[in-house]
């Protein structure tokens, strides 16, 4: 398959009403979601960690990726519609080029995340570098592990 944006992929739309939850956290993820328009909400135990309103925003995709139940929850705060790749595991393995595009923003998010990760440390006093500095280097060790077994290497059995 080549494309050269969202449109070309021709998936079916899912539409959600202002205060409607797209995706449940702690829930086991099927679908990836493709914002194209309105705004959401993305939460966690809670916890509001941003609101996003921008077209090609992709919400799922980790769980997906992961295996695991859904990290957050995601709840439209206006009329929203997405494109939706159902069965999202199945379609990523049959569409390299999809399942690539969905890894560059993953790659930029973990780069984005990164840097804030260093901005902070060169905030923190001492003893608080210390402690943040063994926590950041263990989720270095664990996403290293990930995209070495995962992202180089997915379709070997280990």
């Amino acid at each position: 398959m080549s494309f050269s944006s969202v449109a070309d992929l021709k998936l079916p739309q899912a539409e959600f009403k202002s205060g409607e939850k797209v995706i449940e956290e702690g829930a086991q993820g099927r679908n990836i979601y493709i914002l194209q328009s309105g705004s959401v909400s993305v939460t966690r135990s809670g916890q509001e960690i941003c609101k996003l309103d921008n077209r090609g925003a992709i919400f799922g995709e980790v769980s997906i990726l992961t295996g695991s139940a859904t990290i957050a929850q995601v709840t439209a705060t206006s009329d929203c519609v997405f494109l939706v790749i159902e069965n999202a595991v199945e379609s990523l393995q049959r569409e390299p080029e999809l399942a690539f595009h969905i890894s560059r923003v993953l790659a930029q998010r973990l780069a984005q995340t990164t840097g804030l990760m260093i901005e902070m440390r060169g905030k923190l006093d001492s003893s608080q570098e210390k402690s943040f500095g063994s926590r950041f280097y263990r989720f270095m060790e664990v996403t290293n592990d990930f995209f070495d077994r995962d992202a180089l290497h997915p379709f070997t059995k280990k």
